[in-house]
């Protein structure tokens, strides 16, 4: 049977309906992947060339994967899509239809919630023979105006059993500039970031924290049996192999594990290390928690190639443990960003910012914290967006907290930081002397000050930013500005003071 399967991304990935495609051309249906990378809605322009596409292949069922930033564009290409084929069945699946299904049902026939392989494969095989599908696990179904809501099936727990994912040329179409094409590398490299140099993998699914703000923490009371599952080396190896021969602009592998050393033993990962490095020799990236970093592991993935760690502090050591619920002290953090410097690993820290439930107190000791970083790190801030049914978005809808600057709807909304004078000050310290970021913690109630934050503000920080994103595709050219630039700020001996350390809230060193 045929499928297509859209992808609304803002970039063309291997992760997500790749998976689901070839894992349904291992099992002998046709699976066509379409991904449309915009940050903006389809113009009419292209929805014509979506729709042109969906005639042309004549697929049994159309299959839409998204989050809660692709809602609106979603549920727009799928009134178009039942407006032109109005007996073509339209399924939703992704992370948005699984937490907020009630929503999504009214722009499709089905929603698929949780993991899809096993239910998708299922409701291909019913509909080729013509089966009910009514009571297939893991989907919402409308019928006779009503709809059917069936509970979730086990997570599988040999991921071995899914196919790796893979680009078919033949079944996989991009929208670039305006034009819907066919697969090719070129248009391929035209549509992701540097130029498809970093490549993402993932060897687990799942995740081991349940932060109150994330997904996870939602998944985790779906689902009921082991929720952190992962690959074989051997699976894994299998994919970084065949990317490496078929992709050769390909310099870098990232791991998008949202903890890539939870519950590794030294032995799995003593293992991994000699095989990547044998086998596969590219560099390497990962995501990691500030717990589970230590010199023996670090020493172990630099070895094999390790030369970038994404790693989150977040919030403040009171707001991760009462609000976020994370198990991550800044202590903890501060140590785990010492061992990636002494091994040479550049990182990059993620904090949170507009959020309702942190003082000025707690964001003062998250820039404090940054300050004691040594080393080269580069820094993201995100603005705190409360996704349907989270731990935090209940929390923050009984206390009346939600915002419109929030809103989930919103392509990068997490991105959208305020511009208040502690956030352009947060933005401000991977770039600034320790000793003027101080200077400014101290007058943040001064207009001058004010007036003067925000002229640096425009003049030099996002400048200097625009400049390393220009320079982003060049990955040497980038590495030595960023170091450069740091090496500067460690020479003149403005950069570090641990004079202003603090062992309470009060953070002397910052008023």
């Amino acid at each position: 049977m045929k499928i297509i399967l859209i992808c609304p991304y803002e970039e063309v990935s291997p992760l997500g309906i790749l998976n689901l495609a070839t894992f349904l051309e291992e099992k002998g249906h046709q699976a066509f992947s379409l991904f449309l990378p915009l940050v903006r809605s389809e113009t009419p322009a292209e929805t014509e060339q979506v729709l042109g596409l969906i005639e042309e292949l004549e697929p049994g069922i159309v299959g839409f994967s998204l989050m809660a930033a692709h809602y609106i564009r979603s549920a727009k290409m799928a009134g178009e899509v039942k407006q032109r084929f109005p007996r073509l069945p339209v399924v939703w699946g992704g992370v948005h239809p699984t937490l907020a299904p009630e929503e999504c049902i009214a722009h499709a026939d089905m929603i698929l919630r949780g993991e899809g392989e096993e239910p998708l494969l299922e409701l291909l095989n019913r509909m080729e023979k013509g089966d009910p599908c009514h009571d297939i696990l893991n989907l919402w179904i409308k019928k006779d105006g009503d709809r059917i809501e069936n509970p979730l099936r086990p997570l599988q727990e040999n991921l071995d059993l899914f196919p790796f994912p893979r680009f078919n040329p033949e079944r996989t179409y991009i929208l670039s500039r305006g034009k819907i094409h066919q697969f090719s590398k070129k248009i391929y490299q035209d549509s992701v970031w540097r130029g498809g140099q970093i490549y993402d993998i993932m060897v687990t699914r799942g995740c081991p924290h349940s932060c109150t703000y994330c997904c996870n923490s939602a998944f985790r009371k779906l689902y009921r049996g082991k929720y952190l599952r992962s690959r074989s080396i051997e699976h894994v190896i299998s994919e970084l192999q065949y990317v490496k021969e078929q992709f050769g602009f390909v310099k870098s592998f990232k791991i998008q594990d949202d903890s890539f050393l939870i519950n590794r033993s030294d032995d799995w990962l003593k293992s991994f290390c000699s095989q990547y490095r044998k086998k596969v020799g590219l560099n390497l990236m990962a995501n990691l928690s500030p717990g589970q970093i230590s010199e023996k592991r670090i020493e172990l993935l630099r070895e094999a190639g390790l030369t970038y760690v994404q790693m989150g502090l977040e919030g403040s050591d009171r707001v991760n443990r009462e609000v976020f619920r994370r198990a991550i002290r800044k202590d903890v953090f501060l140590k785990a960003s010492s061992t990636l410097n002494k091994y040479g690993i550049a990182a990059h820290y993620d904090v949170i910012m507009d959020n309702p439930y942190a003082d000025d107190d707690d964001i003062l000791e998250m820039i404090d914290t940054l300050l004691k970083v040594r080393g080269v790190f580069s820094l993201r801030v995100f603005s705190l967006t409360f996704y349907h049914n989270t731990e935090l978005y209940h929390r923050a809808v009984a206390d009346r907290l939600i915002k419109s600057n929030s809103d989930p709807y919103q392509v990068g909304a997490y991105y959208m930081v305020e511009p208040t004078y502690l956030n352009k000050l947060m933005l401000s310290v991977p770039c600034t002397p320790g000793f003027l970021v101080r200077w400014f913690a101290k007058k943040r109630s001064s207009r001058p000050a004010g007036l003067l934050l925000r002229a640096y503000y425009l003049v030099y920080v996002i400048p200097f930013f625009k400049l390393l994103r220009l320079l982003s595709g060049k990955i040497k050219v980038f590495n030595l500005l960023v170091k450069a630039h740091y090496i500067m700020n460690h020479i003149i001996g403005f950069k570090k003071d641990n004079s202003s350390a603090t062992k309470s809230r009060s953070h002397k060193g910052l008023k």
